[in-house]
């Protein structure tokens, strides 16, 4: 497994490098680094916004660094780039969901073997790391539409996920939520 961690985005309704934000005694990304790499043969870390500020993070891991020059352009850039250099099941991991758990990886990792595209789904919303079967990904590489759609058409396997892998940090009420874990919602 060969897990494309996106690290790109600009945090516009963060107002600052979500990524970047202590949680615990580590950075929001380093959540979901840890489980890619618990489980992935290879970790290819695509970077964009603040580059030099994520990259200094990521040099402690044993991580491949691939740069974004277009994050500008959104997620469809840095996904094609990571995929580049895949020669394995892939799965695609955003780096702002710190409460994704090793067993939804788990969950992936295995049924990526029978269903070649499938994600999580936590309350009826798709969630990530999303699985791509190593036959398939120049399907996808190779289609214009939306990833949801063409993974929609693909016929998608879904299978229960934790609220690990819909909660994202986008917004400053998302990362109190995070910081003050008492919060029910989190439970």
């Amino acid at each position: 497994m060969t897990t494309i961690l996106l690290l790109a985005g600009m945090s516009a309704r963060m107002g600052k490098n979500k990524l970047l934000l202590p949680y615990g005694n580590k950075t929001v990304l380093e959540y979901p680094l840890k489980i890619a790499l618990r489980h992935s043969n290879e970790v290819i870390c695509v970077t964009g916004f603040e580059r030099e500020r994520v990259e200094k993070v990521l040099s402690a891991y044993d991580v491949k660094i691939r740069y974004n020059p277009h994050f500008i352009d959104g997620q469809r850039g840095s996904t094609l780039l990571g995929l580049q250099d895949v020669h394995d099941d892939a799965a695609i991991l955003f780096g702002d969901l710190p409460l994704i758990t090793s067993d939804d990886f788990e969950k992936g990792c295995r049924l990526v073997k029978e269903f070649p595209y499938c994600r999580p789904i936590y309350n009826g919303t798709p969630g990530h790391p999303v699985f791509i079967a190593k036959e398939k990904i120049n399907g996808l590489v190779s289609d214009t539409r939306p990833f949801k759609e063409f993974l929609k058409d693909a016929g998608c396997r879904f299978y229960p996920g934790s609220l690990g892998t819909v909660f994202d940090v986008d917004t400053p009420e998302r990362y109190e939520l995070l910081i003050n874990r008492e919060n029910p919602i989190l439970h």
